[in-house]
């Protein structure tokens, strides 16, 4: 299956911390969130959240007036995001976005 390889592969990635953070494909957006949102079961604001987490380097009171919410509220989604991909940074979620199904290793 491949959302499962995905979420392996994206785990391996996560396990060992790299310096710095491997991007997800800039010029392919929408397959990386729509690979993710499958992945992970994210909600709709999940994946805009997810959106403005992955493909900018904006603070979080930046997105948080972007998409008319508090900083608070975006915490809370970007903590959904963390809980439901197994990591805790936004430079492994970056990782999560750059996986592909085919990047899982031997285990």
């Amino acid at each position: 299956n491949g959302d499962l390889a995905l979420k392996s592969a994206a785990q391996e990635s996560t396990k060992e911390a790299a310096p710095g953070w491997a991007a997800p494909p800039a010029d392919r957006p929408e397959e990386v969130l729509d690979r993710v949102r499958t992945a992970y079961g994210l909600t709709d604001r999940e994946t805009q959240v997810l959106r403005e987490w992955l493909f900018t380097d904006d603070s979080q009171t930046e997105i948080a007036e972007r998409m008319c919410i508090s900083v608070s509220t975006l915490r809370g989604h970007v903590a959904a995001l963390y809980r439901k991909t197994g990591v805790n940074s936004r430079g492994k979620l970056r990782q999560v976005g750059a996986a592909r199904p085919e990047d899982k290793t031997a285990e």
